[in-house]
């Protein structure tokens, strides 16, 4: 998970460093949204297919910690692009 937190900063900071010319912080919202649909249906579809398994066995074989943290890390990844972008709009306000 840690590793998996390093790269959703480096990949959210990437993103907002070279699509800076959004003229509004919801673009970046929107922009994590759209990345955690696309994440979820690679996943749901490539993954669940390889592994051959149906998405209520894949939920039900998860244990309660990790699911949680996956959870958190999922929301995490969709909201990164918009934390990034606001702190570097409040340092330029500054």
């Amino acid at each position: 998970m840690p590793l998996m937190l390093i790269a959703i900063y480096f990949s959210a900071r990437f993103v907002v460093h070279r699509f800076s010319a959004f003229p509004r912080l919801s673009s970046y919202l929107a922009t994590g949204f759209i990345a955690l649909a696309l994440l979820l249906l690679t996943e749901f579809t490539l993954v669940l297919g390889i592994r051959g398994i149906s998405l209520t066995e894949y939920i039900s074989f998860r244990d309660p910690v990790s699911g949680k943290a996956y959870a958190f890390s999922l929301f995490l990844y969709a909201l990164m692009p918009y934390i990034i972008a606001k702190k570097q709009s409040a340092k330029l306000n500054v």
